[in-house]
């Protein structure tokens, strides 16, 4: 039975991951981050992919992992207060070189509410309840990243099945570029694109 509805699930992201190949979800930009890896005790460089999923008209995070890809699910609401926290990172950071001085802090109402599914070797799954929180981090007093951690979630599908993320840590490159990527002129401009396409694909029915 459960390996019945892994192959389901396993089904289901295939489709969504080929979505963008047939105009349903649009890739937005790619944003690099870098974990503290345990294994190595350094820092690594990850990256990952912002998608719209015009169907639905809400957000994809595609967060490439070694077990396997995590999707998170981010809704017009979400992107909204992602947005307000970049706004408040950024003016946090010129105040804090302004003062010289050093914080580590999460940003205010910050906390994203998502749902998630992921592929952990041959089996997908999938659950509700992630938190995303976004916090301020000075490495210096003139070096200032964004932080965004994860609480642990267990599988809907597989009992102690369990999630659990790295932190993130964006430096000022890497947050504005997700400022620009979830920006309205971004989407927008995305958009348009797809209806232009839709425009020369209907001359030749």
């Amino acid at each position: 039975m459960f390996k019945a509805k892994s192959a389901v699930l396993g089904l289901a992201l295939l489709v969504f991951c080929l979505g963008a190949a047939v105009g349903q979800t649009l890739e937005l930009g790619t944003v690099n981050f870098q974990i503290f890896s345990k294994l190595s005790n350094q820092m690594e460089n990850r990256n990952f992919r912002v998608q719209y999923v015009e169907e639905t008209k809400d957000f994809r995070i595609y967060l490439a992992r070694s077990g396997g890809p995590v999707f998170i699910k981010l809704s017009q609401a979400d992107i909204v207060k992602t947005r307000a926290s970049i706004e408040k990172q950024l003016e946090w950071e010129k105040t804090a070189i302004a003062k010289a001085v050093e914080i580590k802090k999460d940003l205010p109402d910050s906390i994203l509410n998502c749902s998630v599914s992921w592929v952990e070797g041959k089996d997908s799954f999938s659950a509700t309840g992630l938190k995303l929180v976004f916090g301020f981090l000075s490495r210096s007093k003139t070096i200032h990243w964004m932080q965004i951690q994860a609480n642990i979630v267990e599988a809907q599908e597989k009992k102690g099945e369990k999630l659990t993320l790295e932190i993130l840590y964006l430096d000022k490159v890497a947050i504005v570029t997700l400022q620009d990527i979830i920006s309205e002129k971004n989407l927008s401009a995305r958009l348009k694109v797809l209806e232009d396409q839709r425009a020369v694909e209907n001359l030749f029915q």
